[in-house]
């Protein structure tokens, strides 16, 4: 086999993995860009349908929230975060929506700081 049939196998192969990889999200603490006096709950988005960015805050700093709370992210994408609807054994649910009505979720093990989730 030629090094260029190599390359070739080896870059497609590449591109592949990248989009089977699924993306992820985590719950963080954030400062407001418009405020840095207002830290509040954020969600960082890694690779969620070609959005990668963390989203503007809610709620209070600690992410110790009940309801269910949106924050745009990407620009004209959404993350929701229901701690409602935390379930002892699924957790608290996260979903993305772009603005073509398109979404993708998980569930954080729990809603503290640091929770993390992967996409399907």
């Amino acid at each position: 086999m030629s090094p260029i049939s190599r390359i070739s196998i080896a870059a497609v192969l590449v591109a592949m993995a990248a989009q089977i990889s699924a993306g992820s999200f985590e719950l963080i603490t954030s400062t407001d860009p418009g405020n840095s006096d207002d830290s509040g709950c954020a969600v960082k988005v890694t690779d969620i349908m070609g959005c990668t960015g963390t989203s503007n805050t809610f709620g209070g700093g600690d992410c110790n929230l009940t309801g269910e709370h949106s924050a745009e992210v990407c620009g004209s994408a959404a993350v929701t975060v229901n701690f409602s609807a935390a379930d002892p054994a699924a957790g608290v649910p996260v979903t993305f929506a772009n603005n073509a009505g398109n979404g993708e979720g998980c569930d954080f093990p729990n809603g503290a700081v640091g929770a993390t989730c992967t996409a399907p």
